[in-house]
This record gives structure tokens, sequence and C-alpha cells, in this order.
């Protein structure tokens, strides 16, 4: 099979995921599924895409979830860390 044969194969069966996913989950969590989806071929993950779209789902969601418990300083412009010093 030519690559670009492949090519348009994976784009079919992302259509058809897509279309599966929302009408089996809510319009939000579609969406969700879809944006996680685009950010793994985005970032090049499109075998893991296939082979582990579950574990892919998880992994992304777990990483948002990461990133919304970290709080962003109150003064982005502030030195996070304390002033370094040289001990006498």
């Amino acid at each position: 099979m030519s690559e670009q044969s492949s090519f348009k194969n994976s784009k079919t069966h992302v259509a058809h995921q897509n279309q599966n996913a929302k009408e089996s989950l809510g319009d939000q969590a579609a969406q969700e599924l879809i944006d996680i989806q685009t950010l793994a071929r985005m970032a090049g993950l499109e075998r893991a895409l296939e082979r582990f779209p579950d574990d892919l789902q998880i992994a992304a969601r777990t990483a948002l979830k990461v990133r919304a418990s970290f709080q962003a300083p109150a003064d982005n412009t502030a030195e996070v860390w304390p002033v370094m010093r040289v001990k006498s």
C-alpha cells in the first residue's frame, strides 16, 4: 500500500471515529476527544494513536489535570526561586 493511500485511509478512519465519538459521547466530550487526537497527530503520534488510542487519551487527560493543579504566580515577572547567594 502506498504512503498516500495509507494517509487517505487514515483520514477516512479518523472521520468515522469522530462521527462515532459525537454519536456516543456528549458534544463537549466528543470535542475534547477530537482535540486530543488532533494534538497527537500534530506531535507526530499517529502510530500511538492508532495502536493505543485509550492510553493516549488517558495520558492527555492526566496531563491536563496536572497542569490545572499548578498555580500561576501572581506576578509573572517575579523570580520563582529565591535569589542565589554565595555563602562566605
